[in-house]
């Protein structure tokens, strides 16, 4: 709710896939469907932007996302972009925060053929602590390209790095030793599925599930 999409190219928004993204289900990345751009053989302009939302209590605040783009003409030939901006006064200024080329984990299938280039899905983490007390934020995602290759997005979540007291104690979650010289205890009543590790700068340094 509250997300708008705009394109230079009316028949290549951003919209759900699989739709108009037909030609195989590696840009569905969860659920029934993603949000996804597909490719066009002339120029295309294409963001996918959050409403307004507030970082001005948030501790250590995380972009978590998940990505598919084609290594061919992504990343290879660069024939286009898929970037993530911030902006903190409603959209009027962008700031970029990211670029699909400098992120690991998208690479050739070393097949020499690129119709079966392979389609990773890369999930993402972006640091936005130093954003914090700032209470109009927008996040874009942008996609800019030549005839390149469609790409998908989903899972987006901004969430604390560090929980504060009061959340901890609602969750009835201890951590400990605070600090660490290596072994982490963590104690709660609810499930535990995964657990991240990040450090003061929102880089995660572990990942378990």
């Amino acid at each position: 709710t509250g997300w708008t999409v705009t394109s230079t190219a009316s028949t290549r928004p951003w919209q759900s896939t699989p739709l108009p993204i037909s030609v195989s289900p590696w840009f569905i990345i969860a659920g029934s469907k993603s949000a996804g751009v597909d490719y066009l053989a002339q120029a295309n302009t294409a963001d996918l932007t959050s409403p307004s939302f507030s970082l001005a209590t948030a501790i250590n605040p995380v972009l978590n996302f998940k990505a598919v783009v084609g290594w061919v003409y992504m990343i290879r030939d660069d024939a286009g972009d898929l970037l993530v901006q911030i902006s903190v006064n409603g959209g009027v200024t962008w700031t970029n925060l990211w670029n699909e080329d400098t992120q690991a984990g998208w690479s050739d299938d070393n097949d020499n053929n690129d119709a079966t280039d392979t389609y990773q899905t890369v999930p993402i983490q972006i640091n936005l602590a130093p954003y914090v007390g700032q209470a109009n934020v927008k996040i874009r995602f942008r996609y800019i390209a030549t005839d390149a290759d469609a790409v998908a997005i989903d899972d987006i979540q901004i969430v604390n790095g560090v929980l504060s007291t009061n959340e901890l104690s609602l969750s009835k979650m201890s951590i400990y030793p605070n600090p660490t010289k290596g072994e982490i205890n963590i104690k709660t009543d609810k499930k535990i599925t995964s657990s991240s590790v990040y450090d003061f700068s929102g880089k995660i340094l572990l990942k378990n599930n």
